[in-house]
């Protein structure tokens, strides 16, 4: 990730929650999902955003970057809930 953003994922003007939030919003302006936007999603929950806060940014992206891209953006957040939620057996979701 280092070599896409360089000293910007170090810089501290910018917080990881707010680094999370830039990538996660410029990747499903460009409807990039699979892999490159699940990294992206880990790391965000990493950085302390939730289910409730990546679903609220998808809907506020949608009347910006479009319902399609928004829900498919979406569904990648629903995947990783599922991928997270089984790695931590005895947390509810």
């Amino acid at each position: 990730m280092h070599a896409a953003g360089g000293a910007a994922w170090s810089d501290p003007a910018i917080t990881g929650r707010d680094r999370s939030i830039a990538v996660i919003t410029a990747l499903a302006a460009q409807g990039v999902s699979g892999d490159r936007l699940l990294t992206h999603l880990m790391l965000a929950r990493r950085h302390g955003l939730d289910d409730q806060a990546l679903t609220a940014l998808m809907t506020l992206l949608a009347g910006y970057i479009g319902y399609p891209r928004a829900s498919q953006a979406m569904e990648t957040i629903h995947t990783t809930h599922a991928a997270t939620s089984q790695d931590t057996p005895g947390q509810t979701a």
